[in-house]
């Protein structure tokens, strides 16, 4: 039988081996799933570049520098109604919970239009679109920071309302059964414009003849009823079904072109004080001014402001309508806001209980007349009866997080 015999040297070199085995096994260990981190700041104190004489209120912004907008990490205040105080990302509501591929996917549709800020970072992460959710977490939680919006004042809880797409029937022409109009900007709208002046009221474009003269030739479609009319004004866009020949259906956009420039007024706020209705939903009011058709006129009146339309042919019908920032808006993602408090081209979380429950990611993208204040949001819905049937139930408070680049500090 043969016998292996050691030399000194053999032994030498099997004890080195064995203590580099001990040493590299010792040393590895399973990666982990990635944990939030914690940040330095104290959550309780605002981040503000001025202040004004009010003790924790930020001096009005004056926009960012060329150097800000250059660069997209430069500190500046780009917001003259909100607090930002940054919080860990655990207090943000399902974030911990939701797929990190579906916080991906909505951070790279920001990127396609983005705020100058979150340029950079856009870069960053487009080459790891392709990487794994583990590797794109911990980039997320790296390189991003969360702040809670708060007003001046230091209130951290708002408004949520909701808009969507409607679809009506139209007509290119006046006829039997469609009789109400909507109108590109005319002329004088444009010269007082300029002038910087609001045009006539609501009123005062439908009584007055020198303004229906005005109008003639500015009628984009025809509508059938005169609510359907208000609701387009007040959502901003809609798709048209049009028979452009017997039998032959094509659909068409109006979008928001111009407004009068005068204030909002709810026309449901104006029904509920003469008392006509108790249910303030489009629904609601239809029915209300069905049984009291007298009051219609007056009812749309009480809204001064009206608003002007283009009209294009629906390339698309998977695209939303277009928003502030002239992209699609997409339902339940995109967001009006008020871009004195939020920037365009943020990404955002968001937190709503009430007819519905909300808590996920969503994008500044659009704005409105009516979405004024600190927190203060209106969700993009989609487009149809379901979409509306959503919107309409609404009206709920709002908690809001702004997302930024760790570099960028407001």
């Amino acid at each position: 039988m043969y016998i292996m015999r050691f030399k000194p040297s053999h032994l030498k070199i099997f004890s080195v081996s064995l203590f580099l085995i001990f040493v590299f096994s010792c040393a590895y260990h399973e990666p982990k799933t990635p944990t939030l981190p914690a940040y330095n700041a104290s959550p309780n104190t605002p981040i503000s570049t001025a202040q004004t004489g009010k003790t924790g209120q930020t001096a009005p912004s004056q926009g960012p520098s060329e150097d800000a907008l250059a660069n997209g990490v430069k500190n500046f205040n780009f917001s003259s109604k909100s607090l930002f105080r940054p919080v860990s990302w655990r207090d943000l509501p399902t974030f911990e919970s939701t797929p990190t591929a579906q916080i991906w996917s909505d951070l790279l549709e920001n990127c396609i239009k983005p705020h100058p800020i979150w340029s950079p970072s856009c870069k960053e992460m487009r080459p790891l679109t392709l990487a794994d959710e583990q590797e794109q977490r911990m980039w997320m939680l790296s390189q991003l920071q969360a702040y809670r919006v708060e007003s001046l004042e230091g209130d951290n809880t708002g408004l949520l309302t909701s808009y969507y797409e409607p679809i009506f029937k139209a007509s290119l022409t006046q006829h039997d059964g469609f009789n109400y109009p909507i109108y590109a900007p005319p002329p004088g709208l444009l010269a007082n414009k300029k002038r910087g002046d609001a045009w006539y009221s609501r009123r005062d474009i439908e009584t007055l003849g020198t303004l229906q003269n005005e109008l003639q030739h500015q009628a984009l479609a025809w509508l059938e009823d005169p609510l359907d009319v208000m609701i387009l004004h007040v959502q901003g866009s809609a798709r048209l079904r049009i028979e452009s020949t017997p039998g032959q259906i094509q659909d068409y956009r109006a979008s928001f072109a111009a407004s009068n420039d005068l204030p909002y007024q709810s026309i449901a706020k104006w029904m509920l004080d003469q008392g006509l209705t108790k249910d303030i939903s489009w629904q609601g009011i239809r029915a209300a001014l069905d049984k009291n058709p007298q009051w219609i006129k007056e009812a749309l009146w009480s809204n001064p402001r009206y608003i002007f339309f283009s009209l294009s042919s629906l390339t698309d019908p998977s695209l939303g309508p277009i928003g502030a920032m002239g992209s699609p808006l997409k339902a339940h993602l995109s967001v009006a806001v008020d871009p004195k408090s939020i920037p365009l081209g943020m990404p955002l979380w968001l937190e709503s209980e009430g007819s519905a429950s909300v808590k996920k990611m969503v994008l500044s993208q659009d704005t409105g007349n009516a979405i004024n204040g600190s927190i203060r949001a209106d969700y993009f819905a989609g487009t149809g009866k379901e979409a509306g049937d959503f919107a309409n139930k609404i009206k709920q408070n709002l908690k809001l997080w702004l997302i930024l680049p760790r570099a960028f500090h407001p």
